[in-house]
Parts: C-alpha cells; sequence; structure tokens
C-alpha cells in the first residue's frame, strides 16, 4: 500500500509537516514527492480511468516521525555558487567554483518567476511515497 497524506504546516524553507504518523506507517527514511493532481487520464480503448496526471513538486524524505505526523525534509540538491570569498579562493586553488547544497522548497509566499506558480509547496498540498 502506497502512503498518502497531506501537508498541514511548513517549517522553513527545508521542511514541512504532514498529516501521516507512526499509526499510519511511516517510518524515517521512507522518500516522498510532494504533488498536485492534474487531469484525468482514461484508457482510449476501455473507457477505464485509469488515474490522474502528477505535477510533482518536490521530493522529500522523512526526518521525524510521530504518532499522529512526520516532518519531511527537503532531499533534492542543487548545484551553486559557494559565497564569494569561497569561490575566490577556490578559482586560486584550482577547486571547483561550485557545490552541491540542498535545495529549498519552492514555498507559497515566496518569489516566483513566471511559469513557478504552478510548482509553489502550499498546506493542503498532497504527499504521496516515492516507490519510483
Amino acid at each position: 500500500m502506497i502512503l498518502k497524506g497531506r501537508i498541514i504546516q511548513t517549517l522553513g524553507q527545508y521542511k514541512v509537516i504532514v498529516n501521516l504518523g507512526a499509526g499510519s506507517g511511516i517510518k524515517r527514511g521512507m522518500d516522498f514527492i510532494i504533488y498536485s493532481e492534474g487531469e484525468t487520464v482514461r484508457d482510449p480503448q476501455s473507457n477505464e480511468i485509469l488515474g490522474k496526471l502528477e505535477n510533482v513538486k518536490a521530493r522529500v524524505k522523512v526526518s521525524h516521525v510521530q504518532e499522529k505526523f512526520s516532518i519531511l525534509e527537503s532531499s533534492e540538491t542543487e548545484k551553486r555558487m559557494p559565497p564569494m570569498f569561497k569561490a575566490w579562493a577556490d578559482f586560486l586553488s584550482g577547486l571547483p567554483r561550485t557545490e552541491m547544497v540542498r535545495k529549498p522548497l519552492p514555498l507559497e509566499g515566496e518569489p516566483k518567476t513566471t511559469g513557478e506558480e504552478e510548482n509553489t509547496v502550499r498546506i493542503d498540498d498532497l504527499v504521496r511515497q516515492d516507490i519510483s
């Protein structure tokens, strides 16, 4: 069974609280996606509804579990330029000038560029166990 729930609170730019806890079977270290539902997908021959498209907003990992809720943290990383003084020192020493850092969640209320609005993480967004 795939665990499914909803975001009930945000905790800064890297963490969210979901309405799944130990009683739901969630465990520390499990992978989840935050998503919104899109169009219904239907088999054209049988007309059977197969499900809905998922707009994946972020990938997260369970970091803390309580009985009725859990904390999930961003598990995606991105390359970023280090602070200028470190970048200059790295340049002079021949080391790479980028570093891998944890990617913040695209939370509601933060400035977005055109087209990013549908990927904003909000309270009540859906979460499900990532089985890929």
